[in-house]
């Protein structure tokens, strides 16, 4: 049951059509999340700039890496079914997308230390020191900050999109 179901542009409001054409402009059409968000055209537009700046911020293996831990985090189907193709493309490996579907670090260099500081903010809340010193020493401490302001941006997708509830196509595995 999709409760914000994709609307034509010209059953939109004023502020809707304009939030909408600024978003399709820049990404070549409205992406699911960004269909609620258009209720709140301010909302909708800031944060389509907000997480558009994140998603150039580190290399994509890593986002991928994060976008798929949120979505098994909160449980989000469409946003684990349409980001496991692009987690291939950006090179994580069928065994990285399994070990991330069983909620699990990945083992290698700065994916393992992304992945575990990832997993210590959605378990714990907290990042160990060790961990942290890592991932700053990798990414630095202005990379480390764009990590965690990037961990909000997928969170806040996959809340949307959890409210919002878009159909998967038929058969479409999910792992959790």
């Amino acid at each position: 049951m999709d409760r914000f179901p994709d609307r034509p542009r010209d059953t939109l409001d004023g502020g809707e059509r304009e939030a909408f054409d600024r978003i399709a402009a820049r990404r070549g059409k409205v992406p699911a999340p960004f269909v609620p968000l258009l209720k709140s055209p301010e909302v909708a537009d800031l944060f389509e700039q907000f997480s558009a700046r994140l998603w150039t911020s580190l290399p994509a293996d890593l986002l991928e890496a994060v976008f798929l831990m949120v979505a098994r985090r909160c449980r989000c189907a469409y946003q684990w079914h349409t980001h496991v193709p692009k987690g291939l493309a950006a090179g994580l490996s069928a065994d990285d997308i399994a070990r991330l579907s069983r909620g699990e670090a990945l083992a290698d260099g700065l994916r393992g230390d992304v992945t575990r500081f990832v997993l210590a903010l959605h378990t714990e809340a907290v990042v160990p020191q060790a961990t942290y010193e890592a991932v700053v020493r990798q990414l630095s401490e202005r990379g480390t900050v764009e990590l965690v302001a990037f961990c909000g941006a997928a969170h806040t997708v996959a809340l949307l999109l959890n409210v919002r509830q878009p159909a998967l196509p038929a058969g479409a595995p999910v792992p959790f």
